[in-house]
């Protein structure tokens, strides 16, 4: 029974399924990750008290950090609160390209163990998935 397991888990190629969605997961985290930057950029921009405050928080966290340029993560804030919209919107679309070939990836490997051939259809239905 083992071996026979074992056949049809090569047979179905369960490795390279595995490794392909976690390719795509992998590929989805960073441009997540840097649209909830730009979206908090985007907050900090929209209110000079809430600034102030990271701001201090910030240096005070950047001087125990990077004792040699506490400044460097002021300027990072500064980067992120100027560009906080071209940012979120790059990686909006980043997300929504990435997120889509995870879910392509995902309707195709089910495809292929339910019986469904692929095609189009799957390429769509990954655009809506997310």
């Amino acid at each position: 029974m083992l071996r026979r397991l074992l056949a049809l888990y090569q047979e179905a190629h369960v490795p390279f399924f595995a490794a392909a969605l976690a390719y795509y997961a992998l590929l989805s985290l960073m441009p997540l990750l840097f649209l909830l930057v730009g979206v908090f950029g985007l907050l900090l921009s929209g209110s000079p008290s809430l600034r102030a405050a990271f701001l201090e928080g910030v240096a005070t966290l950047a001087q125990s950090l990077f004792p040699a340029r506490p400044e460097l993560a002021q300027d990072l804030l500064g980067f992120l609160t100027r560009s906080a919209f071209p940012l979120t919107l790059a990686c909006g679309l980043l997300l929504l390209w990435s997120g889509s070939n995870f879910f392509a990836a995902l309707s195709y490997a089910l495809g292929l163990i339910f019986g469904s051939p692929p095609g189009l259809r799957h390429r769509l239905l990954g655009l809506v998935m997310p």
